[in-house]
Order: C-alpha cells, then structure tokens, then sequence
C-alpha cells in the first residue's frame, strides 16, 4: 500500500548546513500493516511522513500509494489517498468553526467542491454517528466551536477528521505527544479502534516507546536517515523497552534515551 524506493531526502544543500533527512531509504507496507516509527531526534522519522503525504518531495527515489506512483505528486492530490494528524491539537483543527463545519470539511478531503452548503442533514448525520462511539458527547454539540474543547477532545475528533474520508493510508506524527497521559491513552485507543475498523495502512511515528510495542503490527527504528531495525511478529511482541533501548544501542553506537522519551 505504502513504498519507497531508493528515497533520498537532503535540506539546504550545497550549502555548509546541508544534512542528508533520508539516505537512500527502502520500504514497503503491505495493505492494513500498521507501522510504528520511532528514533532520535533528527532521524528522519517526520520526513518520512511528509515525503508520503507529498508536503516534500524527494531528491532522489520513487514513492507509491495503493500501486500509483506519487513522487511528484502535489500535496492535494493524493488527499483522498492519505489522512493525517499532527501533534499539535490547535494546529488539526479550525478554532472559530463548529464542530460540524469542520467534520463536513474533512469530509470533502480530496473531492472537488462547489459553492453548496458544507453541512447538510445527511453529513450532520453522518458526522454524529461517527462522533457517537468516542464516548464524549460530542454528537449532542455540533454546533460548538471547536476553540471550546479540551486539546485531548480536539484530537480525538481530528482523528475523525482524519478518517472520515475513507483514505487509503493514514499518517500520524507524533499526535499524542502534546496531550498529558491520561488524554494520550484515550486518543490511543480511539485511533486503534479506527485503524482496526477501516483496515487503514498505518505509519505512527512517536517518541512513547511503550506505545510503539504496544500498537501495530511492526516497528521500524531510524537513525540517521536510515532504518537501523525492524521488528514484527514474535520479535516485536516479546520486545519490551529496556531491550529495545539496548538493541538501538548495539545496531547505532548511540544512546537514543533522552529526556522526552523518559518523560513519555
């Protein structure tokens, strides 16, 4: 569903600051594997993303999306393709929109629109039963703007916002590291529960290792532009965090605890 190809992604090059993002990166997820991504900082983890959902593009390699070829493929293009979530939760959504408008509005993600109106009565319904099952009454506020909810109940709808679509892969860069762990563990769950429904293709990248054990599928570390491991099956089950730390520590040299990952 989701493949790189030989990808190379460099920043300011030609010039002294120039620091190669991605060297020569490989990888293929098969349809409804979901992929967890986690490394130093400076990896190359949210390039990754952002070359997949076509906010950058490679210098070098080929990208495809459910068999296409999308390496130079303007962001909007393949919106109907990927849905994806940062992880800031004023960032995910429109603050002076109501909670309808902006559901509606993700709604359209990758169609052509006109000039009719966003929410109709079928899309409110629409929008309410999918907002139904996060358990925070959000169904009974369409009107509300969303600048009044709490950050865990702005990204908890973004996730909706997210998948409503129906796209193809889903992208998450780190869209629990802004919540405190209460908001995070619910979040998590709820994007469990949407990947499982709609058999989303998954890249997450996060810097919370026991989320990255406990979620997916598979796991893959970068360091330095690279994939250095990657785990799935029985090697990812039985893995906890201690030997994953130490198993990054034997394959780079480097010690990839640091504050933000302890915190997590």
């Amino acid at each position: 569903m989701i493949e790189l190809k030989d990808v190379r992604r460099t920043y300011l090059r030609g010039t002294p600051q120039q620091t190669v993002a991605l060297d020569r990166v490989s990888l293929d997820v098969p349809a409804g594997q979901w992929v967890t991504v986690v490394g130093s900082n400076g990896a190359g983890k949210s390039t990754l993303l952002r070359l997949v959902a076509g906010i950058e593009q490679p210098d070098v390699g080929e990208i495809l999306i459910d068999g296409r070829v999308v390496t130079r493929q303007a962001e909007y293009r393949r919106a109907h393709l990927v849905g994806r979530l940062d992880q800031d939760p004023l960032a995910s959504t429109a603050p002076g929109l109501s909670i309808e408008q902006n559901l509606a509005i993700a709604m359209m993600r990758g169609r052509r629109r006109g000039l009719g109106l966003s929410v109709t009565k079928a899309r409110r319904k629409v929008i309410a039963a999918a907002l139904e099952p996060l358990g925070m009454g959000l169904e009974q506020r369409l009107s509300a703007p969303v600048g009044t909810l709490s950050g865990g109940q702005r990204q908890a709808m973004a996730m909706i916002m997210a998948t409503i679509a129906q796209p193809r892969a889903l992208l998450l860069d780190e869209h629990i590291a802004a919540l405190d762990p209460r908001a995070a563990e619910l979040v998590m769950s709820i994007t469990q529960r949407l990947v499982s429904a709609h058999h989303l293709t998954t890249l997450m990248v996060t810097h919370n290792m026991q989320f990255a054990l406990r979620y997916g599928d598979r796991l893959i570390v970068m360091h330095r532009g690279h994939i250095v491991v990657d785990l799935s099956g029985t090697a990812k089950t039985e893995m906890d965090v201690p030997a994953l730390v130490e198993l990054f520590h034997r394959v780079t040299g480097d010690d990839v605890v640091t504050d933000r990952i302890l915190l997590a």
